[in-house]
């Protein structure tokens, strides 16, 4: 039973370890955009992504985890 335990962590640890670097490599070569855009719900700042595998397109301006609507509540869940 424990050295299930062992390998159940070993295999979790490689796994996220394998996700965090490859979502970092998606965002190595950014930078914080000058662009800030008020809204109601306050604040928001974008990341200038390149688009590495073409050179002849521009970067991008990316506005990441925006909420879009009210969380449901009562009897809208």
């Amino acid at each position: 039973m424990f050295v299930k335990f062992q390998y159940f962590c070993i295999i979790y640890f490689l796994l996220v370890r394998h996700l965090n670097g490859s979502t970092m490599d998606l965002y190595k070569n950014s930078r914080l955009g000058q662009r800030i855009v008020q809204t109601r719900y306050g604040r928001l700042q974008g990341l200038i992504l390149p688009l590495e595998g073409y050179k002849f397109l521009k970067p991008i301006e990316a506005f990441l985890g925006v909420p879009y609507a009210t969380p449901p509540t009562k009897m809208n869940r």
